[in-house]
Parts: C-alpha cells; structure tokens; sequence
C-alpha cells in the first residue's frame, strides 16, 4: 500500500453497529476513485459489540484504520477521527450509508482537488452529498411523510441561487477541509443532537462557501419509526435551548421563537409543568394515528403527528430550560430588523446588480427600480450573506410580479415583440415576463 499521504479521510463514527459500519466499508471499497487516494477511519465510540474486532479482519483495497475511543457520542468521534486524518479533505460518513461508486471522486470534485494538488491557500468550502430516501418496509403514511421532509431539504438544496444556512449542514454526508475544521474547534461534544447545526453556524459565520454535491451520494438505512422520531424530537428541542445559549444572535431562527398558538402553549405547560399527564395524554393521541390511516383521514392523521412532534419538542425545552421564567430570560420577545448590512439594490440593470451584490455581501437587501422600492430579500440569522447568484431566483420566485410592475411605472418594461422581449436593455427571451429572470429555479414541487 502506497505510503503517501491520501487527498481525503473519511471518517465514520460508529456505536455497537457492526453489521452496518461493515457494510459501509464494503460499498467504499468499489469506489472509481483509486484506493491510494482516500483513507477511512472508523472511530468506534465504546464499542462492546466485536466491531474492531470485525473491521480489523476485513480485506479491503483502500488504508483502513479503526479507533477505540471511549468518550461517549457521536460529535466526539468524529473530532477524534478528524484529528487522527491525514489527508486534507475530511469526509464525514455515517455507518448506515451504502455509498455509490462516485461517493469519494465527487467530494474530492467539489473541492477541486481532482484538478489540482491541494494549496495552503484554498478558500473555505463545505460540500454537501445527497442520501436519497428510502421508503421503509412498512411504506405507510409515517414512512411517506418521513420521506417527504427528506426529500424536500435536498430539492431547496438543489435549487439554483438557494441561500444556504447553518440547517444545510448534514454531518452523515459532508466534506470540508481537515485545517479548517480543526481551527474552527470541530464539531461541539456537549451536544446530542444538531452538533452540525451549530458547526454549521460556525462555518458561515467564518465565510464559508457551502455546495451541494449530488453525486457524492449514498443509501441511508434509516428505520426510525415513531418512538424513535418522537425521542429525536426532543433531543432536538435540548439542542435549540444549547443554540439559543451559546449563540444568542441565532435565536430568532429557532423553533423556540415561533408565533405560539394556543395548542403549543397547551403542550408547553404540559411539558413543564405536568410531564406525566402530558407523555399519557401523547401516547393515547399516538394511538389514533393507525385507524386515521386506515380511515384514509390523512390531514386529520397530519395533525395529530405534528402535535405529537411538538409536544416532544416542548419535552426537550423543558428539559434543557428548567423552569417557564428560565425560558422566558433566555428567549425575550424578538423584533423584525433589517440586517447590519442592509442596503437599497437598484435591479434595473440586473447584471450590475449581480455584480455589487458579489462586492458587498449584504445580509438583506431592499429592491428597487430607480427610486422606487417594491421588495425585500430578508437578513436571515445563520446564512451566507447574500450574492449575486441569489438575486434572479428571488426575482423570479417571489417578486417577479412586483419587479415587472416596477418596472411599467418607470416605463422600462417595453411592448411584447414576438422573438425579442427585453427589460433595460439588458435580457431578451421570446418567453413571458418570468422568463426573462433567466438561470432562475423551478417552482419547488407542491407549490
């Protein structure tokens, strides 16, 4: 096996999962990218189930190291591997996940690495691969709705302009460069859920360029039924108070900053105040939820599962919180502000509009043509700062009608001529007003 130092580890965190981290190693041995190029680290976190054991035996093409680590949880395995890493980009793998034969070769494209020999002086980026959903056995309304919600953080993920956030960062399939994340401090070990939320934060708040790399892609084994989503709902509830604490300017992102209605405010008194009568009156709702599919009563079925999440979301805040007032200290009433970056964007001229947007990276902007206004790309906590990419699929998704109007009342919008319709001077289409905002995305499917 060639002693040099690979492009890429991936490093994969794994707990008492032999069977399936065994079947992982197995797909990345089939990879078109050559062995020599890559490691894998297993960071086996207290492992009693034989996994070392398992993985040492295995005959595999590429350099394969397994680590004993004995600190609980998953962030701290990967902060382990990473450290161990010898190559420049760290690919972070979950143990369930059969990857495709390109998995290695796309995340090393999405850096450029596959071009060039890797420079000190390469720009931050994070690359995103894709786990596409797989129904499970049962293929019932909970596996379908399940399916549905993976699915759609992908397809934002894949539109054209998508302004990415500190949600998009998905710690089972991503890739950044080893130094970068070392220096950031690596993934935060107190957390038991969205530790790749808040690195994710962390990485936009330290400029980084974020990708979605379709190709880099590979079958998540996910089996989560009810108990298990309702568990994962709390923890995730734990982790919005941790973000909210450790990074106040985030917290009007939050689920914990919401509108809450009457029902929500029924299920957080229940969560602090009468836990037990609420997990009772929970499990009787969760009870419901096979004959209201066998009714064929999916938006009552809807319903009732959303009430459920949000009770054990409740659960976590009060776990993480404590006490009502301790809340209310942390998450005071948040008012609607521009972003300190706020600036006017003339879009008469769309291509100089691009063009300043890349120069100054606002957070938020208000459109305008000439003088007059007629809409807003909000400052959002926790994304990139806004670009010209972002400006056509804003245009063209929410303000079209608005931009075209604009422009009538300056008299910039000329007459339809058949093979040539342009606005300013600057675009012409032989389609309708909307597609003259070229390079735009396509409606998000369910619109």
């Amino acid at each position: 096996m060639s002693t040099v130092s690979p492009l890429a580890s991936v490093v994969i965190p794994t707990h008492n999962r032999r069977a399936s981290v065994c079947r992982a190693l197995e797909a990345l041995a089939r990879q078109t990218c050559a062995p020599e190029r890559f490691e894998v680290i297993v960071a086996a976190n207290a492992c009693s189930d034989g996994t070392l054991d398992s993985i040492r035996g295995l005959m595999l093409p590429y350099r394969l190291r397994a680590l004993d680590l004995p600190a609980p949880g998953a962030a701290a395995a990967r902060n382990g591997g990473a450290q161990s890493a010898r190559g420049t980009l760290i690919i972070f793998l979950d143990d369930d996940i059969d990857v495709a034969p390109e998995f290695v070769a796309a995340h090393l494209h999405a850096h450029g690495l596959d071009e060039r020999p890797p420079s000190r002086a390469r720009p931050l980026r994070v690359a995103v691969g894709y786990l596409p959903a797989v129904l499970q056995p049962e293929a019932d309304l909970f596996a379908i709705a399940l399916r549905g919600w993976w699915e759609g953080m992908f397809d934002r993920m894949r539109e054209p302009g998508h302004r990415f956030g500190y949600r998009d960062l998905l710690s089972g399939n991503c890739s950044l460069p080893r130094e970068d994340f070392l220096r950031l401090g690596g993934f935060g070990e107190t957390y038991r859920c969205h530790e790749d939320y808040e690195l994710g934060y962390r990485l936009v708040r330290a400029g980084a360029t974020f990708v979605f790399a379709e190709l880099a892609r590979g079958i998540h084994a996910d089996l989560t039924r009810l108990p298990r989503a309702c568990w994962r709902k709390r923890e995730e509830g734990v982790a919005d108070v941790q973000l909210a604490i450790q990074h106040p300017e985030l917290r009007a992102a939050l689920l914990l900053a919401r509108r809450t209605s009457f029902k929500q405010r029924v299920m957080r008194w229940l969560a602090f105040r009468a836990p037990r009568l609420g997990d009772g009156l929970v499990d009787a709702l969760g009870r419901t939820l096979e004959p209201l599919e066998a009714l064929g009563a999916r938006a009552s079925w809807l319903r009732v599962l959303y009430a459920i999440f949000g009770y054990w979301y409740e659960r976590g805040v009060a776990e993480a919180a404590g006490t009502p007032a301790a809340l209310r200290t942390l998450m005071p009433p948040i008012r609607a502000a521009g972003g300190p970056d706020d600036m006017d964007l003339d879009v008469t001229d769309i291509e100089a509009a691009e063009q300043r947007l890349d120069e100054s990276r606002p957070t938020s902007v208000t459109l305008c043509v000439g003088a007059r206004a007629f809409g807003r790309i909000p400052s959002e906590p926790g994304t990139e700062p806004l670009a010209g990419r972002h400006l056509r699929p804003a245009l063209n998704r929410i303000w079209h009608r608005a931009y075209v109007q604009a422009l009538i009342e300056q008299d910039l919008f000329p007459l339809l001529v058949p093979g040539n319709l342009s606005v300013a001077g600057r675009i012409t289409s032989d389609a309708d007003p909307i597609g003259l905002l070229a390079q735009t995305a396509p409606p998000h499917p369910g619109r």
